[in-house]
């Protein structure tokens, strides 16, 4: 076999391990996408559970503030969940939408930032939600008891009530806090370590950083 007969058979060689390479990768996308896409689809089940929920709680409390509109003491509570779950219905929304924006079709770059965009979302969803809870603590409590025929304000006395709302005023920033201490260490629980993160806007960062390198390599590779 002379040299030119050589050359030839490693090109052919290497034509058939270029395809082979090409098929492998094209497999390995194809199931990883297969499992993305299976997430995904749980998780669009669960968002619209959520929407569902929030758009039942929100249209329960409009009706109360409007039934409560001559009490004040009342209707401000209520006038505050209202806006809470208004920007929680906000939330959900705009994780629909990053949802949607995802094709499969795409470059895997594109797919890429899209999961971080909806994981962007997804942590802003979870992290305004528990540091809200303290402080809605107090709304609920007027309401709530207000839904079920009691009086909370004359029931529980104006000091027990302003120890409770500044109480819940004063946790939120606290639980903000307490959530960067917690992220810095490593917890036992994985969800314990995720939550924290979370609410400390930890992982929010690192989302944002990922999209912004993966928007730089896109510059780059159009460039």
């Amino acid at each position: 076999m002379n040299l030119e007969e050589m050359q030839e058979v490693w090109a052919v060689h290497e034509r058939r391990l270029e395809r082979s390479l090409r098929l492998n990768h094209q497999l390995l996308r194809e199931t990883q996408l297969d499992q993305t896409r299976s997430a995904l689809r749980r998780l669009g089940a669960w968002l619209g559970f959520e929407l569902a929920t929030d758009l039942v709680v929100l249209a329960w409390l409009c009706a109360f503030a409007f039934e409560q509109r001559a009490q004040l003491r009342i209707l401000l509570p209520a006038a505050c969940l209202v806006l809470a779950w208004g920007c929680f219905l906000r939330l959900t929304l705009r994780q629909l939408a990053a949802r949607r924006g995802i094709d499969f079709s795409g470059p895997t770059l594109a797919i890429q930032r899209a999961l971080e965009l909806l994981r962007i979302a997804r942590i802003a969803n979870t992290r305004w939600r528990i540091l809200a809870a303290p402080i809605l603590w107090f709304p609920l409590l007027v309401v709530g008891g207000s839904a079920f025929g009691h009086d909370v304000y004359a029931e529980c006395g104006a000091g027990w009530l302003i120890a409770q709302a500044l109480f819940g005023l004063a946790l939120a920033p606290a639980l903000f806090f307490a959530s960067r201490k917690l992220a810095q260490r490593t917890p036992n629980s994985p969800v314990l370590q995720r939550i924290a993160r979370d609410v400390a806007g930890r992982s929010l960062e690192t989302a944002r950083a990922r999209v912004e390198s993966i928007a730089a390599f896109e510059r780059e590779e159009s460039a």
